[in-house]
């Protein structure tokens, strides 16, 4: 082999072109591992996003839903509540009217009831149903003074007779007219009923301002 080969001058012009190939190389290689780099972090962040964003949504809907849970759990409550109260209320009448029933009060009770559904009605003939304790107190001479006062107050003529059978309440009456097809209940228990849903209402009210 030549001597020429080994010629330092040549040697070296080989080592430097060689290097700066080593270094072209070594500053793609960085290049493209940078880049690999970079994408590599942002899709990692995209993915961490995702993750963080479906996270959260899941959460918020998780949220959501306990949040109605307990919604409805409050409100079923507020309603045991009400109804409970309501029944307590009406049971705490009911023992008033009962003690009611055994006063002197009692018969001008029973002649604002008549007088009240006779009016409504406004029938010559009205037949009163009551119960057995009440017969006594429902004597001719009683009707013929709400009879009285009728025609006085609301200018309404109207006689009452007692009906054969006797009712199943705690206090009040029953007013129809003779064929028995239009009839006013007048009984405690029915009057407290259709105050009911009134006081329903007005304890609705109460909880939601609560």
């Amino acid at each position: 082999m030549s001597d020429e080969y080994f010629n330092p001058e040549i040697i070296e012009k080989i080592k430097a072109k060689t290097e700066i190939q080593i270094k072209q190389i070594d500053k793609e290689q960085k290049a493209t591992i940078e880049s690999i780099s970079s994408e590599t972090e942002k899709k990692i962040k995209k993915l961490r996003e995702r993750i963080i964003e479906e996270a959260s949504e899941q959460a918020e809907s998780e949220f959501q839903k306990e949040k109605a849970k307990q919604k409805l759990e409050i409100r079923l409550k507020k309603t045991k509540f009400q109804d409970k109260l309501v029944e307590d209320l009406i049971e705490e009448s009911l023992k008033k009217i009962e003690t009611l029933t055994k006063t002197e009060k009692y018969s001008k009770s029973l002649e604002k009831l008549i007088f009240d559904a006779a009016s409504t009605l406004e029938e010559p003939d009205l037949v009163i149903c009551c119960r057995k304790e009440d017969e006594k107190l429902l004597t001719k001479e009683f009707l013929a003074g709400i009879s009285k006062k009728l025609k006085k107050d609301a200018k309404i003529d109207t006689k009452f007779s007692l009906a054969d059978k006797f009712i199943s309440c705690r206090g009040g009456v029953i007013l129809q007219i003779l064929d028995g097809k239009i009839r006013i209940d007048n009984t405690y228990e029915k009057r407290l009923e259709r105050y009911d849903e009134d006081i329903k209402r007005e304890l609705s009210l109460m909880l939601i301002k609560e």
